[in-house]
């Protein structure tokens, strides 16, 4: 999955995310400002949204085997983390149940999305 599917997912379950920020190479980044990261380069992308009234943060790797190598070494972290296939998401720590909202949405097939699914009804209470 790469974050155009996954902005695609959240648009089609009814989550209207913003996009704030997205950087295509972020493992350089990530590597110099993070302190359990250092000497360690991933291939990854970061996208930053908003959405149901919080901020939902999207690491997109390469692989699975990455992404979990990643998350072993940030999960402490303030805020929850979350692992689909190649995707980590994170959230603050207020907004876990953002991610009970999303994780079906990435286990659909985008045909179920687009046929009529929609989360929206369980996230407004969120907004």
């Amino acid at each position: 999955m790469q974050w155009d599917d996954l902005m695609e997912r959240l648009r089609e379950g009814g989550l209207d995310p913003v996009e704030d920020d997205f950087v295509d190479d972020y493992g350089q980044f990530a590597a110099r400002d993070v302190k359990s990261l250092r000497n360690r380069h991933f291939r990854c992308t970061f996208g930053r949204a908003r959405l149901a009234g919080t901020t939902l943060e999207a690491y997109t790797f390469a692989s699975e085997i990455e992404a979990d190598d990643f998350l072993n070494l940030i999960r402490n972290g303030p805020g929850k983390w979350t692992r689909h296939r190649n995707v980590l998401l994170h959230v603050p720590p207020d907004a876990e149940e953002v991610l009970e909202t999303i994780r079906p949405l990435l286990n659909r097939p985008m045909s179920e999305l687009t046929a009529g699914y929609s989360s929206a009804s369980k996230v407004s209470g969120l907004r």
